[in-house]
């Protein structure tokens, strides 16, 4: 694609002289795969004595030779003889050995307008390889630089607005991703590189994995697609290897118009895309980062694919972030409080924190009028933006995103939702038969204000009937458990619908405080609460619980009280049973399938929170009594072990809190208390594994302790002195302790 001409560039290079070896530089970069060594000095390091650029490559590339060269660059009108000068003046000045060896390479910014005679560029460039004894001489006009551009898009998408002073179409460099991003926000606010990249140091050095590794695709899930694709070049420019990151810059570019990507799939370059459609569009020759919704995210999750799900910072991290873009002055203030009372407000957000303070009042999501103008189009959004994601295929999940909506038939709500998924930044995805919204987050907070009485009253309704809904599987015997589900024994509605609809349950606990609901943020709890507590058969039935499956984390973190409510009653009426509970089955094309995991990381997330720790970690030793123990390596005792284990805490409480509701579950629960002492004993050689998280809540994590040595070896030296008072005067347990007796702290 030609979006820069040889005209536009000579233009430019009446005013611009000193950007030119900059260019010149990009434009090696995202050619030569390998390069030994570069120098193109540019702006006012332009202006330094000696060569306008010097070149190594250990191999040949398009338009550029193998081994050293020499370049000079210039750009007035008399190019020929700048060219001339520039050439008896290197050769004079140049070692004879390394004229040898070398290339001469004479770029200028105009178009060679003599095409014949002893002055055309061909003419001139053979006298000049008889003069001299160079390796070979080349001159690149203006024409040529339009060419090279031509196949090095990612360049010409990062030098069209300063050329030719307008955009592209449809793409964009690195540094145009950051600035219009970080430019929604309104004046004075310090949204940096910083803020986007605080508390995601993981998911940053995942992406510089992908970078440097065989895969050709990468998902990133954000609040927003625009955020996630903020945080990907944000990413790239803190690669700390200059010349790494200087090569990402020039190959990188966003590509959001699907005619674009059509015209780019066969050229070389690295692609942000904000959607799986423009991914595809391009193939797989292209690596590509996408940003995908978050009912992808857990598609694609489940298939084994594990994309980027960027995590909320604490408010240490972002407060801090925002205090790094302002004078040092300042940055004192920022970080104690004005950074926090942000961060609070926003909820730590960077995509609620710019629909909340926005450069221009009115700012919405370019897709907002589509729906908000036409009644249909908006009742059927609404309906879709509470179901969350939908099997359009699936009967069932078609008549509860129905009656959400409020229209008469399925096709009824297709209908409506073309219009809106046929735009170019459209609010829904289409995943086969799966539509979903796309970016949620940003779809509550713009659509809040238009959420009726009516609206929470059907999607109640929906939850009760989506998750008192039992799993078939759960009636029938281990052994006698089909190899393969069919229609007949899976759950009646997709895990889409129930997972899209327990992140709205998420959503509404969330934003409660940030968007325009009808209610006040105390009854959008207690809406919630109720919600969970009157599905049916929650407090009496465990089955309904283990067939809630993937959508319970979500329930949980919504609503956390009714959840912890239904597992104590279960267990004190001796509704839940081991047998009931831990039905590990064998047969399955991945090895030991089962349920219960959910219940367990629903219960570990809970213990992140110091606030809940102490009712979380009751339950799972309550569980870890009844476990009959099976094939699943997710057990009760296995998630205490995380949260209790001294050098890696699963859990935000500090040293004192952790060991206080570790004492507690010794005290009440001393049979399990023996076996969890004997996995949490120190080890010479150990290994800890994640607990489920929270997807939003911070859960204490802004005021977690640092961990250290002293803290390691004073909860080691607890455990020990709890694994000597629970062994008493049982010899076996004594035997147990001094196989272990190399491990224990030495007082």
């Amino acid at each position: 694609m030609r979006w820069i001409s040889a005209t536009d560039i000579a233009r430019w290079g009446e005013t611009q002289r000193e950007d030119l070896p900059g260019l010149i530089n990009d434009l090696v970069r995202a050619t030569a795969a390998e390069v030994k060594s570069i120098r193109f000095p540019s702006g006012s390091a332009g202006q330094t004595r000696g060569y306008d650029g010097h070149l190594e490559l250990s191999a040949a590339y398009d338009r550029l030779p193998a081994g050293h060269s020499i370049w000079e660059i210039g750009t007035g009108v008399d190019y020929l003889a700048k060219l001339k000068k520039d050439f008896q003046r290197k050769t004079q000045a140049t070692d004879a050995d390394l004229v040898r060896a070398s290339v001469f390479i004479f770029v200028t910014s105009r178009i060679w307008d003599q095409p014949t005679g002893a002055n055309s560029l061909e003419q001139t460039r053979d006298g000049l390889r008889r003069k001299a004894d160079w390796a070979d001489v080349r001159i690149i006009d203006a024409v040529q630089v339009e060419e090279w551009l031509a196949t090095r898009p990612s360049v010409a998408a990062r030098w069209m607005e300063r050329i030719t002073g307008r955009p592209a179409r449809g793409v964009r460099g690195l540094d145009d991703v950051l600035r219009d991003f970080t430019g929604l926000f309104e004046d004075g606010l310090p949204v940096t590189d910083a803020v986007l990249l605080c508390g995601r140091a993981k998911e940053r050095d995942r992406l510089h994995e992908f970078l440097g590794g065989p895969s050709s695709l990468l998902e990133i899930a954000a609040d927003s697609p625009d955020e996630a694709l903020a945080f990907a070049a944000a990413a790239i420019r803190a690669v700390p290897d200059a010349e790494q990151r200087d090569w990402l810059l020039a190959r990188t570019m966003e590509v959001s118009s699907s005619d674009t990507a059509g015209e780019l799939r066969d050229l070389e370059f690295i692609c942000l895309a904000p959607s799986k459609e423009i991914a595809d569009r391009l193939g797989r020759r292209i690596r590509t980062i996408v940003a995908v919704g978050a009912a992808a995210s857990r598609r694609t999750a489940r298939e084994g694919n594990a994309p980027i799900s960027l995590p909320l910072p604490t408010r240490h991290e972002f407060a801090g972030a925002l205090a790094s873009g302002v004078p040092e002055s300042e940055r004192g203030d920022w970080r104690d409080r004005k950074g926090h009372e942000i961060a609070a407000s926003c909820g730590r957000s960077v995509t609620i924190l710019r629909r909340m303070r926005p450069r221009v009042t009115g700012q919405d999501a370019p897709w907002l009028p589509a729906v908000s103008t036409t009644p249909g189009h908006l009742q059927a959004f609404l309906g879709a933006l509470l179901a969350g994601a939908w099997n359009a295929l699936d009967p069932n999940d078609q008549r509860v995103v129905t009656r959400l909506a409020g229209v008469q038939t399925h096709d009824d709500l297709i209908g409506a939702l073309n219009p809106i998924f046929d735009q170019d930044e459209t609010p829904i995805e289409r995943i086969g038969s799966i539509w979903a919204i796309r970016a949620p987050t940003d779809a509550m907070l713009q659509l809040a204000s238009r959420l009726e009485p009516s609206h929470f009253d059907r999607f109640r309704a929906a939850c009760w009937e989506v998750f008192s809904a039992l799993d078939p599987a759960l009636d029938e015997p281990p052994d006698a458990a089909p190899f393969f589900r069919s229609e007949a024994n899976s759950p009646r509605f997709s895990q889409d619908l129930r997972e899209g609809l327990a992140t709205t349950c998420l959503l509404l606990h969330v934003l409660r405080e940030q968007a325009l609901f009808i209610k006040q943020p105390g009854e959008m709890q207690r809406f919630l609460d109720d919600l969970f507590a009157g599905i049916p058969g929650l407090r009496d039935d465990p089955r309904v619980l283990l067939s809630i499956q993937g959508a319970l984390p979500y329930l949980v973190e919504a609503a956390p009280r009714p959840f912890v409510e239904a597992l104590e009653h279960m267990l004190e009426g001796g509704r839940l049973t081991g047998a009931v509970l831990f039905r590990d089955r064998t047969a399955g094309v991945f090895g030991p399938f089962a349920l219960h995991p959910w219940i367990l990381w629903a219960l570990e997330q809970l213990a992140w929170d110091p606030e809940h720790l102490p009712r979380a970690a009751a339950l799972l030793a309550r569980l870890a009594r009844i476990d009959p123990g099976g094939a699943s390596s997710n057990r009760p005792i296995n998630s205490l072990r995380g949260i209790f284990l001294s050098w890696h805490p699963e859990t935000n409480a500090g040293l004192e809190r952790r060991l206080a509701v570790l004492d507690r579950v010794l005290l009440d629960y001393p049979d399990v208390g023996w076996s969890l002492c004997l996995e949490l004993l120190p080890r010479s050689h150990d290994i800890g594994h994640p607990s489920a998280t929270p997807q939003f809540a911070e859960a204490g994590s802004a005021d977690r302790e640092v961990l250290t040595w002293g803290a390691v070896r004073c909860a080691e030296a607890h455990v020990s002195a709890a694994a000597i008072r629970l062994a008493g005067h049982d010899p076996d347990r004594w035997v147990e302790l001094v196989r272990r007796i190399d491990d224990l702290p030495p007082d």
